[in-house]
């Protein structure tokens, strides 16, 4: 009788065991997918002027948003995403783009996105020095209707002077009345 006494003893050790570190498992699964979770919740950064688009730029981390609201001018040399760093900037209206006035500035793994918006201006304005633009999406900016003025002159990008260089990126669904992803 005390045999089977131990052996029913170790069962129930045994099972209580599998049952802890089971308990154990899922425990650690649920701690690393709310972790999981919360690295992945992009942060929205509004940027109006310069000054607040270059201090989303730099607290930007993976997977953040920046929302451009009015006229955002840039006239300084900026670094804005890298290879470890995805970021997307997103208009915020019709009456909101980019515009590159100087600087040389560096644009890395970022999405642009003119949100579907109807615009009359092309998302980025360029008249500057040098930019560059390595591994970048530029998406549904633009306005293939507009016909007042030069504004709608490339969905996504208008260049009005500078060397820019386009490396590896990706234009799809921008238009505008000349040049649907670039004039």
């Amino acid at each position: 009788y005390q045999e089977v006494q131990k052996i029913m003893n170790m069962k129930k050790w045994k099972r209580r065991t599998i049952a802890l570190l089971l308990a154990l498992l899922v425990g650690v699964t649920g701690l690393k997918q709310a972790a999981y979770a919360e690295e992945t919740t992009p942060t929205y950064y509004d940027a109006n002027d310069y000054s607040s688009f270059k201090n989303a730029v730099k607290e930007a981390k993976d997977g953040d948003i920046i929302i451009i609201r009015n006229v955002v001018t840039v006239a300084d040399t900026l670094t804005v995403g890298s290879d470890d760093i995805h970021l997307t900037i997103k208009g915020g209206d019709e009456n909101s783009y980019l515009n590159f006035i100087s600087g040389e500035t560096v644009f890395t793994n970022v999405t642009l996105d003119g949100g579907g918006i109807i615009s009359k201006y092309s998302f980025m304005k360029i008249d500057a020095e040098n930019m560059s633009f390595t591994d970048c999406v530029f998406q549904n900016c633009g306005n293939p209707t507009y016909q007042g003025g030069t504004g709608s002159i490339g969905g996504a990008v208008r260049v009005d002077r500078g060397i820019i260089t386009f490396s590896d990126c990706y234009f799809t669904k921008n238009s505008g009345i000349a040049g649907g992803h670039i004039a």
